[in-house]
C-alpha cells in the first residue's frame, strides 16, 4: 500500500493539503493561547510572597458592610480562583456632591450608603510583567468581583501594602 495515492490523500483516507492546514490551525491556537497566559514566561515561575491589598467598594447598604468578616475566604467571581482571607474591614459613609443655594458643590454624607474597605492577605506571584493572586492579575485599579457564600461585591484594588514576610 502506498502512503500517499494518486488522488493526494494519505493512505487514502486524508489529503495531505487538508491534514496541513489543520496542523497549522492547531499551533495558531496554541501560541494564542500561550500568549493570553499573564505573566507566565518560559522559565519565568516568579517569587511568591504574602501581601495585603485593599478592595474599595462604593455605596453599599449597611446589610453588606455587616457581612463582609474577617478570617473568611474570598474568590474572584471572573476566574474563580481563591484571592485570599479577609484580614480587615472598615467603612465609612458615602460622600455624595449636592449643589446648593450659591451654586456650588458641596460634599454631604450618605444617610444609608456606605464605602466598604476590604484589606485581603495573600500569597501573591510576581514576575516580570505582573502580580498573581490565584488566576487574577492583581494590578492597582483593577476592576474585582470579590464573592464568598455571604458576600457579593464589586470594587476596585485600591491599594497594595508592601511585602508582609519581612
Amino acid at each position: 500500500m502506498r502512503v500517499i495515492d494518486e488522488k493526494g490523500r494519505l493512505f487514502g483516507t486524508i489529503n495531505i493539503i487538508d491534514l496541513l492546514v489543520l496542523a497549522m490551525v492547531a499551533l495558531a491556537v496554541f501560541w494564542f493561547v500561550g500568549r493570553m497566559i499573564p505573566g507566565k514566561e518560559a522559565g519565568d515561575a516568579g517569587t511568591q510572597r504574602t501581601m495585603e491589598y485593599t478592595v474599595k467598594v462604593e455605596e453599599v447598604s449597611k446589610y453588606t458592610v455587616d457581612e463582609a468578616n474577617v478570617g473568611d475566604a474570598v474568590f474572584d467571581y471572573e476566574t474563580g480562583s481563591n484571592i485570599g482571607v479577609i484580614s480587615g474591614v472598615s467603612n465609612h459613609p458615602h460622600m455624595e456632591y449636592v449643589v446648593d443655594k450659591s451654586n456650588e458643590a458641596v460634599a454631604i454624607e450618605s444617610l444609608d450608603k456606605y464605602d466598604l474597605f476590604i484589606t485581603i492577605e495573600a500569597d501573591f506571584v510576581e514576575t516580570d510583567k505582573s502580580l498573581m493572586v490565584g488566576d487574577m492579575i492583581a494590578a492597582v485599579g483593577r476592576k474585582v468581583l470579590v464573592y464568598n457564600k455571604y458576600l457579593f461585591v464589586e470594587g476596585k484594588i485600591y491599594s497594595r501594602d508592601s511585602d508582609l514576610d519581612e
